[in-house]
C-alpha cells in the first residue's frame, strides 16, 4: 500500500509539474496527445522501477537476516509467502499502469484543449498568410505563362495558317494535276475502247463475211442443184437431187416441197405427206406445202383431211384461184357437188379464164345430170383454150350421157389428139363405139347381140378411172336388159 501511495503521488507531481511544456514545434493534436502519452508512460515506468529496486533491496535484506537465524525449512515457506506478496503487487501495480494509460490521456486531454485550440488558431493563421503569399506568387507566374502562352499560341497560330494556306496550295495544284490526268486517261481511256470495237467489229464483220461466205456458198450450190433437179424430167432423179440440196440446207422448205411432188408423181403419197410436213415445218406460212399435202390426202381418199390442208392454204393465202380449185376436186370426190360447184366459181371469179375450173364445173354439172349447165362450162373451157384435151374428153362423156355418138366419137378423138397418153380418152372412144353399135344392133331388135356387145363395152369401163362410163355403160345395160324382159312371151 505504501508503495502504490507512493506511485500514485509521483504521477500526480509529474503531471503538474510547472516544467513540463510543450516543445516548440507545432504539432496536430492527436500528435501532442501520443507524445505526452509517451512520456509519461516513461517517467512512470521508471519510478516504478526505482520502487521496486527498493522493495527488492529490503526483502533481500530481510531474507539474509532469515537465513542466518532461521532453519531451510522455514525460510522455503517464507520465501514462498513472500514471492505471492510479490506477485500480489505485480499484479495491482499492472493493473494501475492500465488505469493510468487510459486516464492520463483524458486529463491532458481537459489540460491542453484551450493549449491546443490557441496553436490550431495560430496555425491557421499562418496556413492562411502562406496560402494567401503563395496564391499572389501563384497568380503572378500563372499571369507571365499566360503571356506567354499567348504570345506562342499567336505565334504558332500564324504559322499554322501559313502552312495551311500552303498545304491548300498545294492541294489545289495538286487536284487539277490529277484532274488533268484523268481527264487524259479517260480520253485515252475511250480512244483505247474505240480502237477495240473497231478491231472488234472488223473481226466480227470479217467472222461473219467468212460465214455468210460459206452460207453462201453453201447456197449457190443447193441453189444450182435445186434448179438442176426442177428442170429434171426423170422423177427418180429428181428425188436423188433434192436429197442433195437438203443435205446442204436443212431447212430448204422448198426442197421439201419439191421433192414430196416427185414422191407424189410415184404414187408414192406417204413419202409426199411426210415432206410436205417438214415443209410445212420449216415455213408455216407456205401456202403450197399446204395445197400439196391436201392434193396428197385427197389421192389417198381422205378428203377430210384434205379439204382442212386447202383450208390453211386459203388462209394465208385467199387470192389464189387454184386453192379454190383444188378444194372443188375434194369436194366433188366426197359426194358434195354444191360446195365443189361453189369453189370453182369462185376459181373463175378470180381467175376468169381458168379452163381447169370451167372443165371441172362441167363434170359436177354431169354427176347432177345438168347436162345443159353442164355443156355451157365444158364449151367456155374450150372457148379458152381449143386444145384442152380434158375439155374434149368431159364434153365426150357429156355428148355419150346424151346418146350423141357422133359428136362424142368426135371431140374423144380430139382429145387423143391433144394428149395421146390419156388412157380414158382411147378406152372412152371404144366404149362409145359400142355404143354405137349397140344402138344399130337395137335399132335392128337383136337383143341378143346388143347385150353382148354392152357387156364387152362394160369390161372397158371397169379399166378406166372414171366413174362416168361405168355409169353410161350400166345403164344401157338394164335398157337392153328390160328390152329382153318386154321381148320374152
Amino acid at each position: 500500500m505504501k508503495t502504490t501511495k507512493l506511485f500514485l503521488l509521483l504521477a500526480m507531481m509529474f503531471l503538474l509539474s510547472p516544467n513540463y511544456a510543450v516543445p516548440s514545434k507545432t504539432y496536430t493534436k492527436t500528435q501532442v496527445d501520443s507524445i505526452v502519452a509517451v512520456e509519461v508512460q516513461q517517467q512512470l515506468d521508471q519510478a516504478v522501477m526505482v520502487e521496486v529496486q527498493k522493495q527488492l533491496a529490503v526483502k533481500n535484506a530481510e531474507i539474509e537476516l532469515l537465513v542466518e537465524k532461521s532453519s531451510q525449512d522455514k525460510l522455503g515457506a517464507y520465501i514462498t509467502e513472500q514471492n505471492n506478496q510479490l506477485t500480489r503487487q505485480n499484479t495491482f501495480v499492472t493493473i494501475i499502469l492500465a488505469v493510468f494509460g487510459l486516464i492520463i490521456p483524458l486529463l491532458m486531454n481537459r489540460q491542453y484543449e484551450k493549449r491546443l485550440d490557441a496553436i490550431a488558431t495560430q496555425n491557421e493563421k499562418r496556413i492562411d498568410d502562406s496560402l494567401s503569399l503563395y496564391k499572389d506568387k501563384l497568380n503572378e507566374i500563372a499571369k507571365r505563362n499566360e503571356d506567354k502562352i499567348s504570345e506562342d499560341i499567336a505565334k504558332k497560330t500564324s504559322d499554322l495558317n501559313t502552312q495551311t494556306t500552303t498545304l491548300n496550295e498545294n492541294i489545289k495544284k495538286h487536284d487539277e494535276t490529277i484532274k488533268k490526268s484523268l481527264e487524259q486517261q479517260e480520253k485515252m481511256k475511250a480512244e483505247i475502247e474505240g480502237v477495240r470495237g473497231k478491231v472488234e467489229k472488223l473481226a466480227e464483220d470479217a467472222e461473219k463475211s467468212k460465214d455468210e461466205a460459206r452460207k453462201a456458198e453453201q447456197a449457190a450450190k443447193a441453189s444450182e442443184l435445186f434448179s438442176k433437179a426442177y428442170n429434171e424430167k426423170d422423177v427418180d432423179k429428181q428425188i436423188e437431187l433434192y436429197t442433195e440440196v437438203l443435205k446442204i440446207s436443212p431447212d430448204y422448205a422448198g426442197a421439201y416441197n419439191n421433192r414430196g411432188i416427185a414422191y407424189y408423181e410415184k404414187g408414192d403419197y406417204d413419202k409426199a405427206i411426210e415432206d410436205y410436213n417438214q415443209a410445212i415445218k420449216a415455213d408455216p406460212n407456205d401456202s403450197d406445202a399446204y395445197n400439196n399435202r391436201g392434193n396428197a390426202y385427197s389421192e389417198k381418199g381422205d378428203q377430210d383431211k384434205a379439204i382442212e390442208d386447202f383450208d390453211e392454204a386459203i388462209r394465208i393465202k385467199p387470192d389464189y384461184a387454184g386453192l379454190y380449185y383444188n378444194r372443188g376436186i375434194a369436194y366433188y370426190k366426197k359426194g358434195d357437188y354444191d360446195k365443189a360447184i361453189k369453189d370453182y366459181n369462185e376459181a373463175i371469179k378470180i381467175s376468169p379464164d381458168n379452163v381447169g375450173a370451167y372443165n371441172n364445173l362441167g363434170v359436177v354439172y354431169i354427176s347432177k345430170e345438168d347436162y345443159k349447165n353442164a355443156m355451157e362450162s365444158i364449151n367456155q373451157a374450150i372457148r379458152i383454150k381449143y386444145d384442152d384435151a380434158g375439155a374434149y374428153y368431159n364434153r365426150g362423156i357429156l355428148y355419150t350421157h346424151e346418146e350423141d355418138y357422133n359428136n362424142a366419137i368426135g371431140d374423144l378423138k380430139r382429145a387423143i389428139k391433144w394428149d395421146a397418153n390419156y388412157e380414158n380418152s382411147k378406152l372412152g372412144l371404144q366404149i362409145v363405139q359400142k355404143l354405137q353399135t349397140i344402138k344399130s344392133l337395137l335399132e335392128e331388135n337383136n337383143l341378143a347381140e346388143a347385150h353382148e356387145k354392152v357387156m364387152e363395152a362394160m369390161e372397158i369401163a371397169k379399166q378406166t378411172d372414171d366413174k362416168d362410163w361405168i355409169k353410161i355403160v350400166g345403164r344401157k345395160i338394164k335398157e337392153i336388159e328390160n328390152l329382153q324382159k318386154q321381148s320374152k312371151p
